[in-house]
């Protein structure tokens, strides 16, 4: 019972932190982590998707980047 604890603090801490460099909510990745173990890291690791109004893709890099970005955090061109 303790390993299992053990294992889900310690894959919901991971999740956590992983989900914090990128941007996102770091305690939902947490719980996550802690109920769903390995498949918390999995799912962390796919590509985020473009939301509409929200977010869009760079036209030169092709990478995700905030819709009112004026430059491309990514390559610095400019994203009008």
């Amino acid at each position: 019972m303790t390993a299992i604890l053990f294992l889900g603090v310690f894959f919901g801490l991971i999740s956590s932190g992983i989900a914090y460099d990128r941007g996102r909510s770091a305690v939902f990745w947490f719980v996550f982590g802690f109920l769903f173990h390995i498949l918390g890291l999995i799912v962390i690791f796919l590509p985020r998707v473009a939301r509409a109004g929200v977010n869009r893709e760079c036209s030169n890099c092709k990478e995700i980047i905030k819709d009112k970005a004026r430059v491309c955090r990514y390559c610095g061109s400019s994203a009008s």
